[in-house]
C-alpha cells in the first residue's frame, strides 16, 4: 500500500473524536427502552465508531436487545451495567481498580466472543491517528488494510497475513529491560501493541478468557500520578466502548436466535 493509499484509508476509517463513546447509539437506545443501561438525559447523539461498508456491522445500530433467558444470554445487560458502574466510579471518585474489568472473563466464555473481542480491539487501535515514525505508520496501514470490512460478529482475517503482521509488530517493539524478577518488554507505541495483542487473541487464544481480560486491562489502563496505574481519566471512554461492544454482540446473537 502506497503512502497516498494509506492516507486515504486513514481518512476513511479514522474515528470521530468526541468526549464520550457511542459505539452503537441506536442499539443503546433500544436497550434503554428494554430496561438496560440508561443514557444521560442530555447526552448528544454521536456516530458509531464501527461505521463502514460492512452491512452486518451496520446491523449493530439496528438490532434490539431481547434477553434470551433460556440460553443465559440475559447476562449481557448485567455486564454492561457493571462496566457502566466502573465508568461512574471513575467520574465520581477519580479512579477505579483494574480488577473491576475481570467481569469480562465470564462474558467472553460464550462461543466466538473472544475472537470478536480481539478483532474489535485491533480495529479500534488501528483507527487511532497521531504523529509516529514512518515504519510505525506503515504497520498501521497494513493493519487497516487486513482489518478493513472484517465482520466483527464473525471475523475472518486472512490467517497468513495476520501471522506475518503479528510477527512484524512484535519485532518492531522487541526492546526489553532486565529487572531483578523478570525481563520486561518496553512498549513505545501502545496502539501497535493493541493491534498485535488483538491479533494474537484472534489467532491463538480463542479459549483464554484470562488473555481477553489482560488485553482489556491494558487497553483501558491509564497512569495518573495521584492514583498510579489503574482506571482513571481516559479509561472511562474506553470502558464505554467495550460496554457498547458487548451490547452490540448480544443484540446480534439474540437477533440470530430469533430469526
Amino acid at each position: 500500500m502506497s503512502r497516498e493509499q494509506c492516507r486515504r484509508e486513514t481518512e476513511r476509517t479514522a474515528p470521530i473524536h468526541r468526549p464520550e463513546s457511542s459505539l452503537t447509539a441506536a442499539a443503546i437506545d433500544d436497550v434503554t427502552r428494554e430496561g438496560g443501561i440508561k443514557e444521560e438525559k442530555n447526552s448528544a447523539r454521536k456516530p458509531s465508531l464501527m461505521t463502514g461498508p460492512n452491512d452486518r456491522a451496520k446491523a449493530m445500530t439496528r438490532a434490539k436487545y431481547r434477553p434470551d433467558h433460556s440460553s443465559g444470554r440475559a447476562m449481557q445487560t448485567n455486564i454492561a451495567e457493571k462496566l457502566q458502574a466502573v465508568v461512574t466510579d471513575i467520574k465520581e471518585r477519580g479512579h477505579a481498580n483494574l480488577t473491576r474489568l475481570t467481569v469480562l472473563k465470564k462474558w467472553v466464555e460464550a462461543p466466538d466472543r473472544i475472537t470478536s473481542f480481539g478483532t474489535f480491539i485491533a480495529i479500534q487501535a488501528s483507527r487511532q491517528t497521531r504523529r509516529t515514525t514512518k515504519e510505525a505508520e506503515q504497520l498501521l496501514c497494513e493493519a487497516r488494510e487486513i482489518l478493513a470490512d472484517v465482520d466483527l460478529f464473525a471475523p475472518e482475517i486472512p490467517k497468513n497475513r495476520a501471522i506475518q503482521l503479528h510477527a512484524r509488530l512484535e519485532t518492531f517493539q522487541d526492546e526489553r529491560r532486565e529487572t531483578q524478577w523478570a525481563s520486561v518488554r518496553i512498549i513505545h507505541d501502545r496502539n501497535l501493541f493493541f493491534i498485535e495483542s488483538g491479533l494474537g487473541l484472534y489467532l491463538w487464544h480463542r479459549n483464554s478468557p484470562s488473555q481477553a481480560y489482560q488485553l482489556a486491562a491494558s487497553y483501558c489502563e491509564h497512569y495518573d500520578p495521584r492514583y498510579g496505574n489503574g482506571l482513571s481519566g481516559p479509561s472511562a471512554k474506553r470502558i464505554r466502548e467495550i460496554a457498547d461492544f458487548t451490547l452490540a454482540v448480544e443484540a446480534h446473537e439474540n437477533q440470530g436466535t430469533s430469526a
